[in-house]
């Protein structure tokens, strides 16, 4: 995870996500199906995370709206602008309704990092100490420390970062946290 700066909410958004959302949620039971009138705003969504999952911190092409408190729960907030994250379909399917997980809106630099060669993904001490056990929750739940979806993308290319494929620069677009472990261990003059 990396720190995430929450973007204004789309001129759009009222017309097209809100109004509708909560007429729904107003004219049905409490229970009834949530109509996804977010999905009209994952474009605004995906730009204002450049792309990359708020939980992975990697560039995911198909990322999707994740409602970040639950919308089985928090139904007065499923057509909430503010309660949403860019998130890959993988992280979104390991969320489960009612656990605390940590906002990538809190994150801090630093809170988190990739150890090398073994591409694992840890908690820094960083991190206050109130927040580390959900920290760490967050990314065991979650799969983060070494689940396929996310290491696949990390060996592919830290691979190609090695073999000379493709440059720090490019790391850095599409997963940030992989390029500051290559560039502390240059820094350090550790292999890798």
């Amino acid at each position: 995870m990396i720190p995430v700066t929450g973007a204004q909410e789309p001129a759009h958004f009222d017309a097209q996500v809100r109004i509708p959302g909560l007429a729904h949620i107003q004219s049905h039971s409490p229970d009834a199906y949530l109509r996804p009138y977010w999905t009209l705003c994952i474009d605004d969504l995906a730009k204002a995370f450049r792309d990359l999952c708020g939980f992975t911190a990697q560039f995911n092409c198909e990322g999707t709206v994740d409602h970040f408190l639950d919308k089985k729960n928090n139904r007065h907030l499923a057509y909430e602008w503010g309660n949403y994250r860019f998130a890959s379909p993988a992280v979104q399917s390991r969320k489960k309704p009612g656990n605390l997980y940590l906002d990538p809106f809190e994150v801090k630099d630093g809170w988190f990092a990739i150890s090398l060669p073994d591409l694992q993904l840890y908690v820094t001490d960083r991190v206050p100490e109130d927040k580390r056990e959900i920290a760490q929750n967050t990314i065991d739940k979650l799969g983060l420390v070494k689940g396929r979806h996310v290491m696949k993308q990390r060996q592919i290319l830290y691979n190609e970062y090695k073999s000379g494929n493709i440059t720090i620069d490019a790391i850095r677009k599409f997963a940030p946290l992989l390029a500051k472990a290559i560039e502390v261990a240059i820094a350090e003059m550790r292999p890798f």
